[in-house]
């Protein structure tokens, strides 16, 4: 007796087909070679459509059909659907979120999966800090008269967040995520300015753009990017690394933002200790003001 399957149960129409290929006499057989070559093609044909592209009858169509498991050809073709639509959303997801993490990953793995991607980000940042000149870069940034930062999309969360810390410092602070505010504020810049970069993968355009156009204007220039390779390393005169260069998790911000935003503390707080006298008195004043 042939199990008839209902849209909402049926496993793939190709996976089916290959299944019961053996069990197939040769004209259903014709059909399911057309099948396999185009997985689309009973959403582009009728019943007689197919049946002709494969040299046969509906009748042999309707056979394959109950064969499979389907009540009739209405009923694949719902499943063909189905598996166009699969595959898409599929596609989707490897593109957006890798394969590290799958749609029907529990809540744990996801959270583990994570984690630990953000740890080996962390660790390996912190690994790959010249603190040196992280220091000299504060003190940089203590004493400009300007000091901008560079940054769109995931990567503006964290330069918003370290131009507005910066600024309860006393430091003439900034942050452009629009490229054409960054662009007017870096061509007033000069040597007693500091602008710094944050983009992820390090060839964001606009980014790009604003920190050259610093750059040339005499400002000192620092780009926090992956790799001292990228494009926007390469047009500042001093480059930070933060990545998560053995992590698959995507994008790649998700696990680049917390070594972003370790690099973002750790010159806020050093940017603090470059001047504590005034770091007490504009923390102070600032605390007042929303007393």
């Amino acid at each position: 007796m042939t199990r008839i399957i209902t849209h909402m149960e049926a496993p793939g129409v190709l996976d089916l087909v290959l299944t019961f290929r053996t069990q197939m006499p040769a004209t259903m057989a014709r059909v399911a070679a057309v099948i396999e070559a185009d997985p689309s093609a009973p959403l582009q044909l009728s019943i007689t459509g197919l049946a002709e592209r494969a040299g046969t009858s509906p009748a042999t169509v309707t056979r394959l059909c109950r064969l499979l498991g389907f009540s009739g050809y209405p009923a694949l073709r719902v499943a063909a659907a189905q598996d166009v639509g699969r595959g898409d959303r599929d596609r989707a997801w490897l593109t957006d979120f890798g394969d590290s993490v799958a749609p029907g990953d529990p809540p744990s793995s996801v959270l583990s999966t994570l984690l630990n991607a953000q740890l080996v980000a962390v660790r390996e940042t912190a690994r790959q800090f010249d603190l040196a000149a992280l220091s000299e870069l504060a003190q940089r940034i203590s004493r400009s008269r300007h000091f901008d930062v560079y940054a769109v999309a995931g990567s503006g969360l964290v330069g918003r967040e370290l131009a507005a810390r910066v600024q309860r410092l006393g430091v003439n602070a900034h942050a452009h995520t629009d490229h054409h505010s960054g662009l007017a504020t870096a061509a007033l810049l000069d040597e007693h300015c500091v602008a710094l970069a944050i983009s992820n993968s390090g060839d964001t355009a606009d980014t790009l753009r604003m920190l050259s156009q610093a750059t040339r204007r005499g400002a000192w220039t620092v780009a926090v990017t992956c790799s001292p390779d990228t494009p926007i390393a390469q047009a500042a005169r001093q480059h930070i690394t933060v990545a998560s260069p053995h992590s698959d998790v995507q994008p790649d911000e998700v696990a680049a933002r917390h070594a972003q935003l370790l690099t973002a503390d750790l010159l806020y707080l050093l940017v603090a200790q470059a001047d504590p006298a005034r770091t007490a008195r504009t923390l102070a004043a600032t605390a007042d003001a929303f007393a």
